[in-house]
């Protein structure tokens, strides 16, 4: 800002020199005179110079704020630009790098294609005879020592009688099937049943053989709840599952013997086409099962043949067993409690294999004078409320807390209520009927060795 300089005239008008020579006011009017140059020209000029001043001042320190920040942003950009150069030098090495990578790629692919190329031509005399088609020398090593050679020599020692893995073989169906015999092979398969053929690539196939729709189908290590042993003649159920109609079936310890006819009845018929089929100690083919679709029946007969399995599977063929050696194996072997577990759904017996005195398996309450309801968990839900039966007795009734209290004999049993889960019997009420009870009073269930109680929801 520009400060107004006081002039000569401003000096006169607000001086001493103004006033009168003679003053004749009161004391303060008088020092008032003396004080009004200060008051009026010097003061004002004085606080404008300082407030100029201060003005510069203020200024200057924005000034030197602003060249620091000036100097800390060069200094900023100086490092960025020394980074920036020092990325480049890397981009640059690293360039260089790539660039001595790909010619050695190059170099590398290089002798690689020349090695293959002499592998191909190597491979060509070894086989044919020729490199790149034109017949090898008599110094060359594949020279009367190659495939094409020694097959001409077999061509010619043999007729024509050869084997060659590049055309196929006239071979008739029995040559073929012994071509598989050799190697262990299972009959060939075909495009449908679930198998899905590309070439010679088999798709859609977890495994080579089908799932058996049959229960207990493995005669060598059976399902056998019912205890049967040795020959059985009388029609009705044997093994889980399978039920004699006629003649006889005998019990072996690696298989059963069937002279007559057995069935197994399916709960739900397969949907498509179906192949039955059984393995006995002759093979797969000697005793052909039948299936029966508006009975859900699978019927074999045998006049004193060993069956080891049977089988019901989708497709057009059987996947039962094949040969290996010339010997029948099967394709695969069942789990057993699996098997033990889908035969329970039809039949679950309780037994002991304990002392005579007797074993406590449940506990129920006498509803009257002779009747005892006592509800049975079942191992396996089964497929309807089943019908229970003691075949054998050996079964009794004891009152707890009655040290003193005699068995009481059961002479029958009787189903009560039932309690289903997922459309299946899980808990079967059964109503033992003895003698002397005491309404109201619980009892222990007791059965003696070789009792029995069978739940049947057999087909």
């Amino acid at each position: 800002m520009a400060l107004k300089k006081i002039t000569d005239a401003e000096m006169d008008a607000a001086g001493v020199v103004a006033a009168p020579d003679v003053l004749s006011g009161t004391p303060a009017q008088n020092k008032a005179v003396f004080d009004r140059m200060v008051r009026q020209l010097v003061a004002p000029a004085y606080n404008a110079a300082v407030d100029a001043i201060n003005e510069i001042d203020d200024v200057e320190k924005g000034i030197e704020t602003a060249e620091a920040q000036r100097v800390e942003a060069e200094n900023a950009r100086a490092a960025a630009e020394t980074e920036r150069q020092n990325a480049e030098a890397a981009r640059q090495t690293a360039e260089t790098e790539r660039q001595n990578a790909e010619a050695a790629r190059q170099t590398a692919e290089t002798a690689r294609e020349d090695k293959e190329t002499g592998y191909m031509a190597d491979a060509e005399a070894w086989a044919r005879g020729t490199r790149n088609g034109v017949a090898v020398g008599a110094s060359d090593p594949a020279y009367e020592n190659n495939a094409a050679y020694y097959r001409d020599q077999a061509r010619s020692v043999v007729g024509g009688e050869y084997v060659s893995f590049g055309q196929a073989q006239p071979l008739t169906a029995a040559q073929k099937k012994q071509a598989r015999a050799n190697i262990g092979a299972p009959a060939p398969y075909t495009a449908g049943d679930g198998i899905a053929i590309s070439g010679s690539v088999i798709s859609a196939k977890a495994r080579p053989w089908n799932r058996n729709l049959l229960d207990n189908w493995y005669f060598g290590a059976p399902v056998n709840q019912r205890d049967v042993s040795g020959t059985i003649s009388s029609a009705g159920y044997f093994l889980d599952r399978w039920k004699l109609v006629s003649g006889s079936v005998t019990i072996n310890t690696d298989g059963i013997t069937l002279n007559g006819t057995m069935q197994q009845v399916l709960e739900t018929a397969p949907v498509g086409t179906v192949t039955a089929s059984a393995l006995t100690q002759a093979g797969v083919g000697e005793v052909v099962p039948t299936y029966n679709s508006a009975t859900k029946t699978v019927t074999v007969t045998a006049a004193g043949k060993k069956l080891v399995a049977v089988k019901l599977e989708l497709g057009s063929q059987q996947t039962l067993a094949h040969q290996v050696g010339g010997a029948w194996v099967l394709s695969e072997m069942p789990d057993y409690g699996e098997e033990l577990t889908k035969c329970m759904r039809y039949l679950q017996i309780i037994t002991t294999p304990y002392d005579t005195s007797g074993n406590g398996v449940a506990i129920g309450y006498a509803n009257n004078t002779v009747d005892l309801w006592v509800p049975i968990p079942l191992a396996v839900p089964m497929r309807i409320s089943p019908t229970p039966t003691i075949p054998t007795g050996g079964v009794s009734l004891f009152k707890l807390g009655k040290t003193s209290n005699a068995l009481k004999d059961v002479t029958k049993v009787t189903g009560g209520w039932a309690m289903q889960t997922g459309g299946a019997c899980s808990v079967r009420s059964l109503i033992f009927t003895a003698s002397g009870l005491t309404a109201g009073e619980t009892y222990a269930l007791f059965m003696r060795q070789g009792a029995q109680i069978v739940f049947s929801a057999e087909l």
